[in-house]
């Protein structure tokens, strides 16, 4: 079957890039042809950088409009091309891609047999700037196939306007399975848009710690120079001080496997993020991880490490214990440095629960297509 998927851009986010890769992954051991449909990584062609800019000038010249650089549009692709520039290379190696402008023109219905939306936060409204294709709007009328796999709301409320609300409670009924990667995701899905939803993993962890250390060239990817991983994306001095107390604690050297990215206010170079092979390979050498991620929390299970999860109310609660409850590991989350109270480790009830979980996700994934 050909299968096409939707997630968010794929750039230098280290989770949306696994979700992708590891999907993508087991739908063709499953024996499909798939792909996903990304949109342009530059954003502007170049008869638009000339088109965009000529317009730019004559407002410049007879209004006296200096509200964006000339070339804006040069200036936010080159940021793009920047910061992924280590993220990139593994993209291109490992995921398929199919480069769209825009939806409803670019994509007919016989080229695909189904399209699958998902996985990360495709259904949060303020990370997407067309709600509409995350619900497969320029496929109505198609006869084709629609599965949401390990969608996300991000949060446990949804967010969305009463345009948005309307297209979804219009478009989620056509599709023929809906899955979600939250437990609120299943309330939301059948109290804001009338559908059954099932709680299903995260494709990630479809995949095992193996396969991950099948894509690490050992030789070429440098030894963690630590052994306390830490995965922070909202530093505060509260985080801090449970990063100093565990590397205390236990005789830990902190380590980090990403750059500055999210802090607009550092300089671009320090805001580069390391490959993709380096932060896999960062939660292989770990001997304890810290986080507020969703996918360090979810990479600290697939390589079977102690960890703890600082919960983050402002990217989203509910994610994190829908994930640890199943896996008898809600006791890894904390939300202040005084929460932290003993190591958490990944135990052997943990990796039993986990494999049923994960056979439970691939039987439904299997079904819905």
């Amino acid at each position: 079957m050909k299968i096409a998927i939707l997630t968010q851009f794929l750039r230098y986010n280290y989770g949306g890039i696994l979700q992708n890769f590891a999907l993508q992954t087991v739908l063709r051991r499953m024996g499909h042809e798939v792909v996903t449909l990304d949109p342009r990584r530059y954003q502007y062609s170049w008869k638009q950088y000339i088109g965009r800019s000529m317009k730019r000038v004559i407002l410049r010249i007879l209004l006296g409009k200096h509200d964006k650089p000339i070339l804006w549009e040069w200036h936010v692709d080159n940021y793009v091309r920047t910061l992924g520039k280590n993220t990139f290379p593994f993209i291109n190696k490992y995921i398929k891609r199919k480069a769209y402008c825009d939806l409803s023109k670019d994509v007919r219905p016989s080229q695909y047999n189904a399209f699958i939306v998902g996985s990360d936060q495709v259904w949060r409204p303020e990370y997407n700037t067309n709600m509409g294709n995350m619900f497969l709007d320029f496929t109505e009328g198609w006869d084709i196939k629609r599965i949401a796999y390990a969608a996300s709301f991000g949060v446990d409320q949804w967010k969305g306007n009463r345009e948005i609300t309307t297209v979804g409670r219009r478009m989620l009924p056509q599709f023929d399975a809906v899955s979600v990667r939250e437990n609120s995701g299943v309330d939301i899905c059948k109290n804001v848009f009338g559908v059954n939803a099932q709680h299903v993993l995260d494709p990630t962890l479809l995949l095992t710690k193996e396969d991950y250390i099948s894509l690490l060239h050992l030789d070429k990817v440098p030894k963690s120079k630590g052994n306390l991983l830490v995965y922070i994306l909202d530093y505060t001095e509260d985080k801090r001080k449970l990063i100093d107390r565990i590397a205390e604690d236990y005789h830990l050297q902190p380590f980090r496997v990403n750059s500055d990215v999210e802090d607009r206010s550092a300089d671009l170079k320090d805001r580069i993020q390391p490959p993709v092979e380096q932060w896999l390979r960062g939660f292989m050498d770990a001997e304890y991880i810290i986080t507020d991620s969703f996918h360090a929390c979810v990479f600290s299970i697939i390589f079977e490490k102690p960890f703890v999860v600082y919960g983050n109310s402002s990217r989203g609660l509910a994610r994190f214990y829908s994930l640890l409850i199943p896996l008898k590991l809600q006791q890894c989350v904390v939300q202040s440095a005084e929460d932290y109270y003993k190591f958490n480790s990944f135990s052997n009830t943990s990796k039993i629960c986990l494999e049923k979980e994960r056979k439970r996700s691939v039987q439904y994934l299997t079904n819905s297509i």
